[in-house]
């Protein structure tokens, strides 16, 4: 009896302590807020969006429970009317890093961990910074466009040490990752897109920088023959490194690879999409790779948004798909101390072509509830959602399916049975008990199984 009281007791904590929500800011529109971050007394949503009439750095600082307590507007202005990509580093002090692509008044602003202005600097050779990296020494790398593409090396005082510039031969640059090596050295990703009759390639090329900033190395990483997959997204892993290739229809592949572009092992990615836009990807305190971003299950769907769980070899292990009425573009996601995961971006109203700051708080499997278990199996061609359920669950197929839909408890009697045809089906869970199920879909030759987790 004791240890039964006990763990209700852990499991209600656990409850109180990591619930789960989706808050969006209403008030603040077409405000993108980039980064977010964890501290003691929540949250705080950082992004740059139109205040005013003027394009500013907006600070969205809320409690636990992601409602606002305060709004900042530190002054840092960017001329026009548009909304630019926010890149901003917090580095292992809890210093904020900010850049601000074509400032009036700076190119790079320093904040406290309470976000209190340090100093900031206006330099052309550190306008539109793309990527950040915190060196072993303590210092920062930047990697910047601002006439050609280059990587520079700065002190916590904003005092450039040294600056290397890339060498020229593509158009249209764009930087998708910069890391610093276990060795030392300095890895920094790059892709030129190219067109030719019928499509569009893509040169991801990496080049190796020494600790002092001399090029000892360049790599081109080839994931498939045509060279159509942009490596988008890499972390270090180990000994080695992890990118994730994709471009809009091409199945997206898991590379493990080292820096000389020798590929180690690759893996197609199996989600349920027909095109596909990661926008990052993490490593969580099981070793495992969680990477969140945006696909179409159909030409004529609404746009999904997705929180995938994987192997470092690119073996799937859970899966969550969320819909709105509005599109969600997630862009940024950290962990929580209870395994959980913290997302921000902006919700876009099509009509209006307008967007509101949104942050979710989800459980270790990306869900919505703290006792969730999420699909460990995602299948090709099949979306269920939203797991965890309340009152009715979606399955969508990419091709139509004439057959039965089956679910059961753990035990295996039957809850519900029904026919399902097409590629749209409802499930109303009435008045089934919270807990955790199984569904079984046969049909046109197929068998899909899962769990859902139905709560109150």
């Amino acid at each position: 009896m004791k240890s039964q009281i006990l763990l209700s007791l852990i499991l209600l904590s656990m409850a109180v302590s990591a619930q789960p929500f989706e808050k969006t800011y209403p008030y603040l529109t077409n405000v993108f807020t980039d980064d977010v971050e964890v501290n003691e007394n929540g949250f705080t949503l950082a992004g740059f969006g139109s205040v005013n009439n003027k394009v500013r750095l907006v600070l969205i600082h809320t409690d636990a429970s992601g409602d606002t307590l305060r709004v900042e507007y530190p002054d840092a202005v960017i001329p026009g009317n548009g909304t630019p990509d926010g890149c901003m580093i917090t580095t292992n002090d809890g210093c904020h890093y900010v850049a601000v692509p074509d400032g009036e008044t700076a190119s790079l602003i320093k904040y406290t961990s309470g976000w209190t202005e340090l100093w900031r600097i206006k330099n052309d050779s550190l306008n539109r910074i793309k990527a950040f990296c915190e060196t072993s020494d303590g210092n920062l790398l930047v990697s910047g466009i601002p006439d050609g593409a280059t990587l520079t090396k700065i002190d916590t005082n904003g005092r450039i040490l040294w600056q290397s510039e890339i060498p020229n031969g593509w158009l249209y640059p764009a930087t998708k990752s910069l890391l610093e090596t276990s060795s030392g050295e300095i890895l920094l990703g790059m892709y030129y897109p190219s067109s030719y009759p019928g499509g569009v390639s893509f040169n991801n090329t990496f080049y190796t920088f020494s600790s002092t900033g001399a090029m000892v190395g360049t790599a081109t990483l080839s994931p498939d023959a045509q060279n159509t997959s942009i490596a988008g997204i890499t972390i270090p892993l180990e000994d080695h490194f992890v990118s994730i290739c994709s471009f809009k229809e091409n199945k997206p592949r898991l590379v493990r690879h080292l820096s000389d572009g020798t590929i180690l092992s690759q893996k197609e990615l199996n989600l349920p999409f027909i095109s596909y836009g990661f926008r990052k990807i993490v490593l969580n305190n099981s070793n495992e790779l969680v990477a969140i971003g945006t696909g179409f299950t159909s030409n004529s769907a609404p746009v999904s948004s997705f929180i995938y769980g994987m192997s470092t070899e690119g073996d799937s292990l859970w899966l969550n798909i969320r819909q709105y009425e509005q599109e969600f573009i997630p862009s940024n996601i950290v962990l929580c101390s209870d395994g959980g995961y913290i997302i921000s971006g902006a919700e876009e109203n099509s009509d209006t072509y307008t967007y509101h700051p949104k942050m979710i708080r989800t459980d270790p499997w990306g869900g919505n509830s703290p006792m969730a278990i999420a699909s460990t199996d995602p299948q090709e061609g099949l979306l269920v959602y939203p797991n965890p359920v309340i009152d009715r669950i979606v399955i969508e197929s990419r091709e139509p399916i004439s057959g039965t839909l089956l679910i059961t408890d753990l035990s295996g009697r039957r809850i519900s049975e029904q026919p399902i045809s097409g590629t749209k089906t409802v499930w109303l869970t009435g008045k089934t008990a919270p807990g955790i199920y199984l569904y079984r879909i046969s049909g046109s030759g197929k068998t899909f199984t899962g769990r859902l987790v139905v709560v109150e």
